[in-house]
């Protein structure tokens, strides 16, 4: 039964869409999901969303994916954390999970852990009979690219050590978060971007960059988002009648109030909050001199620099 189930999405020619090797995978989330894996430091496993098997079981896991939907958009959020994909799978059980078929395309789910789970399928990579086939001779890995290949791994996931940190296009037909998808996929890349370094700033988390061992492949989004914040902070209306400066030592707390806004999309809030510097000069530099003092040593590779 499970061999008939996994065979029916078996990869296909080397080379082809249906047999695409990969090096990456990835976990996708929402903006706040994801400042919440910034402030804990990892991925936290947890029971699968919807009806999976595993939780009658009560399996907590983080699942991970190679596939890529740019086109189409993710309906997991617009936050991507990617990983190299053979550490996290070195001397782990692999075994089948189920098929979601509801899913357009069909979901197939491989369990990855150090755990036993003698109530599921074990499965072998090297058969080239399933979704995902590892090339016994080259050590390669491929996956059928037609269909949705989800990894569940039976653990916290650090993110210290992640590939690379990217946002992208949330899908405009399905949400994991929102009954109306709209909700989520109003909010461009860009956007989604600026809002997520408006949140690592309101919420003082910037010196968790740090940490990471691989900073200069996760630096670029970043930057990308600070840009594109500033840009939107010096779009606001001029003050009428403020007179907080820059250099006045409320200026940091009106600041993080308004980046607090910001990154929760109330645009009102935010123009009311500008209003109280005397001008939008005053308004960048106190963002940027307080964006430059919660990144530290990291605020030049952001390109983050408060000097006139």
């Amino acid at each position: 039964m499970f061999t008939e189930e996994w065979s029916e999405y078996a990869v296909g020619a080397t080379g082809s869409y249906s047999c695409l090797e990969f090096h990456t995978v990835s976990h996708v989330t929402h903006l706040q999901a994801a400042l919440n894996i910034i402030q804990d430091g990892q991925i936290d496993a947890r029971l699968v969303f919807d009806h999976s098997r595993l939780n009658s079981s009560r399996t907590l896991v983080v699942w991970v994916s190679p596939n890529e939907w740019d086109k189409k958009g993710y309906f997991y959020g617009h936050v991507r954390f990617s990983f190299d994909w053979k550490p996290l799978v070195a001397d782990k059980n692999f075994y089948y999970v189920e098929t979601m078929k509801e899913y357009n395309p069909h979901a197939c789910r491989i369990l990855i852990t150090d755990q036993d789970h003698p109530e599921l399928h074990p499965y072998d990579p090297s058969r080239r009979d399933g979704p995902w086939w590892r090339n016994s001779v080259t050590g390669a890995d491929h996956f059928n690219g037609t269909k949705t290949l989800e990894f569940l791994l039976e653990t916290d996931v650090p993110i210290a050590s992640m590939r690379s940190l990217s946002f992208v296009k949330h899908s405009s037909e399905r949400c994991s978060l929102h009954k109306d998808p709209a909700n989520c996929s109003r909010l461009s890349a860009r956007n989604a971007q600026a809002r997520f370094v408006a949140g690592i700033l309101s919420d003082r988390l910037a010196w968790k960059f740090e940490r990471f061992t691989n900073l200069a492949e996760i630096t670029g989004s970043v930057r990308t988002g600070w840009f594109a914040l500033k840009a939107d902070f010096s779009n606001l209306p001029p003050g009428t009648g403020g007179a907080l400066r820059a250099s006045d030592s409320a200026s940091a707390a009106v600041a993080r109030s308004m980046l607090s806004f910001y990154g929760k999309g109330d645009e009102n809030n935010v123009k009311a909050l500008a209003s109280l510097f005397s001008n939008s000069d005053e308004t960048l530099q106190t963002l940027e001199t307080l964006a430059e003092e919660e990144f530290g040593d990291v605020a030049g590779e952001l390109g983050i620099s408060s000097a006139k």
